[in-house]
């Protein structure tokens, strides 16, 4: 028989103790490590961390993308669903004249230097992002645009219109949510 520390011990008995201990050790792990990954991804996102660049984008870096969509879909849609002589959607700023469109970003930051905000909750609804949506990087807040609307007048001269305000939910990598309010 063999004695250690004055206890019988079986060799093999204490190898398949140690492979089972083992074996339940890396289960653990690799049940662990899934889990604090996850956790470690909600806590980066509540804290408004794009989680593809690994850093938490400035505002003008969520505001730009916006801009760029609304002068390549300038003038906007009427929002009352107004439908021109083709049957294609159309803007109510046609009525008044023939719309001037954006150059590019550099003009319309000239002609809007207060256009554009990241609120935290909806400046039209109210709506704030709950946790569940902060922990899944859908809810950084929502980019306010609010632009003037410009058109030539049959007179041929230069007029705004009106502001034009869309309030738009973004993720924190600065894709839109899904929700518009």
């Amino acid at each position: 028989m063999n004695q250690t520390n004055g206890n019988f011990a079986n060799p093999d008995l204490q190898t398949a103790k140690e492979r089972r201990r083992w074996w339940q050790g890396s289960l653990g792990l690799a049940l662990l490590l899934p889990l604090a990954y996850c956790k470690s991804v909600e806590m980066l996102n509540e804290r408004g961390i794009c989680i593809r660049e690994m850093r938490r984008l400035p505002d003008e870096e969520l505001i730009r993308p916006w801009v760029v969509a609304a002068i390549k879909n300038y003038p906007p849609l009427d929002e009352k669903g107004k439908k021109n002589d083709k049957g294609e959607w159309a803007s109510s700023l046609q009525d008044y004249g023939s719309p001037i469109p954006y150059r590019d970003v550099a003009e319309f930051f000239a002609v809007n230097p207060i256009c554009c905000t990241v609120q935290s909750s909806s400046p039209y609804s109210g709506y704030t992002p709950n946790d569940e949506e902060r922990k899944g990087g859908f809810g950084r807040g929502f980019v306010k645009l609010e632009y003037k609307l410009r058109y030539r007048a049959t007179d041929g001269s230069d007029r705004f219109f009106r502001m034009y305000a869309k309030s738009i939910a973004v993720t924190n990598c600065g894709e839109t949510s899904g929700h518009q309010f």
